[in-house]
């Protein structure tokens, strides 16, 4: 269908504003558009037009939209979200036969969005981000950014004092409306699957505006050096750049099968690019090596790559183990080798002496920082299906006290550490498989 632009008047209050309507787009894309222009949220939104209220499935074409024409718009802009107002239940409040049945609270799938809630109960499992996230407070001129960081602090609030499960509509229409790619839709006009490594990389880049950087680094941030080489010329410069990271990649080829292996692959390429002391192209080796750990690690397995044969992001199904005890180590530069032995050195004697750690990634008493390189195993988020933009993503999150949770969008269970384990792919490519591993 061709587009019908007609130029339409939407009044709101004591403004006028002169907008652009395409009759062939839907009365929500309609409604973003408007909100866009004064900051009136679509679930606050009542437009009316000829003494009548637009609803979501009216036919342009039934009204008559003329060249001109004046849409009367109500509803308040710049207010945020309120904390949830809800009484905290408490389960010893409950009785014994509730408290035997209650468990955390999962989110419900409003169409496709598994991607979306599966990455919230993950980031959830991360205490020192959702204290910060508590204690956020928006600017008097709050942004997309401030609301989106708002409706995710209410959004876990929610998950906090719920018993059943918790619809994230608020938190879905600010994520598509301050990144339009999760609300595309097929032909058939339902929203599409979307990949949850995007959305975990959206979240984290609307957090990073909001809270600050460095808020989010003192979490999960985390650096690395990278050192280029000519491999044709030794008067070549050397190149050192340092980078920040709230998550490591790990690239997966025929010959991957565990996950400190393909970090350790992924960390060395070999590049060519022009040599100022040779005039000409050479082969430069890029070494990248971790110089600063983060309090938690992400790492993701990049599972998904373009097709152009059948246009789509195929999976490559290649089982790749991830270890419940993660030790990051030999990827670690010789500087932050020496910081890491005192620690590494104190365990070591520790495990000699027969007397129990708790955890061998516990931080010496006078460190909140990762100071031993060794990290256990605290959420994974898996994709089941052949590509990206289909299947179904799931979050699987260790408890407080080591019990492990299977986040299915509403439906939460209890499971086995033998399952998690088993999340590698190795039974098969049309099981849950490790994408994104939260350390």
């Amino acid at each position: 269908n061709k587009a019908v632009m007609v130029k339409v008047y939407i009044k709101w209050g004591k403004e006028k504003y002169e907008v652009d309507l395409d009759t062939e787009e839907s009365v929500e894309q309609f409604r973003t558009q408007l909100w866009t222009l004064t900051g009136v949220p679509l679930d606050r939104q009542k437009i009316v037009s000829k003494g009548k209220t637009l609803q979501d499935d009216t036919d342009w074409k039934k009204l008559g939209i003329k060249e001109g024409h004046i849409f009367m718009l109500m509803g308040t802009a710049g207010e945020l979200p309120k904390a949830s107002e809800k009484k905290t239940i408490f389960l010893e409040d409950l009785g014994e036969n509730a408290q035997v049945s209650q468990g955390p609270p999962g989110l419900i799938n409003l169409g496709n969005t598994c991607y979306m809630n599966a990455s919230i109960q993950c980031l959830k499992a991360v205490p020192e981000l959702t204290e910060r996230l508590r204690r956020f407070i928006p600017s008097q001129n709050s942004d997309i950014n401030s609301t989106l960081t708002m409706s995710l602090s209410n959004l876990l609030n929610q998950l906090d004092h719920s018993h059943s499960p918790v619809n994230p509509m608020e938190f879905l229409q600010y994520l598509r409306f301050a990144y339009p790619q999760f609300a595309q839709k097929d032909e058939n006009q339902r929203y599409r699957q979307q990949d949850a490594e995007e959305c975990w990389g959206q979240i984290f880049h609307t957090l990073n505006q909001s809270l600050n950087r460095e808020k989010v680094a003192e979490v999960f941030g985390g650096e690395t050096v990278s050192i280029l080489r000519c491999t044709e010329s030794e008067t070549e410069p050397i190149r050192k750049v340092v980078e920040p990271f709230t998550k490591l990649s790990c690239h997966i080829n025929s010959n991957t099968s565990f996950l400190v292996q393909g970090l350790k692959e992924s960390m060395t390429e070999m590049i060519t690019k022009n040599a100022e002391t040779l005039n000409r192209q050479a082969l430069f080796e890029n070494t990248i090596r971790i110089s600063k750990l983060p309090q938690y690690l992400t790492v993701h397995f990049v599972r998904f790559f373009w097709k152009n044969d059948v246009k789509l992001k195929a999976k490559i199904l290649k089982p790749v183990d991830y270890p419940f005890t993660l030790d990051v180590y030999d990827l670690c530069t010789d500087e932050l080798k020496d910081k890491l032995n005192p620690r590494r050195k104190e365990l070591a004697d520790i495990i000699k002496s027969g007397k129990k750690e708790d955890k061998l990634t516990t931080p010496a008493p006078t460190s909140k920082e990762n100071d031993s390189g060794n990290y256990e195993l605290k959420a994974v988020l898996t994709h089941r299906g052949r590509a990206a933009d289909s299947g179904h993503y799931v979050a699987w999150v260790r408890g407080e006290k080591d019990d492990w949770y299977k986040y299915d969008d509403e439906t939460v269970s209890v499971i086995s550490a033998e399952e998690v384990r088993k999340l590698s792919g190795a039974t098969g490519g049309d099981w849950h498989m490790a994408y994104l591993v939260l350390y």
